[in-house]
């Protein structure tokens, strides 16, 4: 009788324990999920607001044609790029 009981209560506790750890895990990731998915937000808004810099400085370096009028000292951003092919 006192090995069934022994094992009943093992039992027991072995459920009371695994549904202690749901909840303490379940709380813990739902804790850091929204921290996580902020650090991941920052990094891709870093990188693509980098990439909209670099290519808006590549822009304003070159000349701007307006109405088909260009310095001819210096050159457009498609002959910038025709020769850099």
């Amino acid at each position: 009788m006192k090995r069934a009981s022994l094992r009943f209560l093992q039992a027991l506790l072995e459920k009371i324990g695994i549904r202690v750890t749901q909840r303490v895990a379940g709380r813990v990731i739902s804790r850091w999920v929204p921290v996580i998915g902020a650090v991941g937000m920052g990094a891709y808004s870093y990188f693509d607001t980098k990439k909209v810099g670099e290519t808006a400085l590549e822009l304003f370096r070159c000349e701007i044609e307006i109405d088909g009028h260009v310095d001819p000292g210096r050159r457009t951003l498609q002959a910038r790029r025709l020769t850099a092919r």
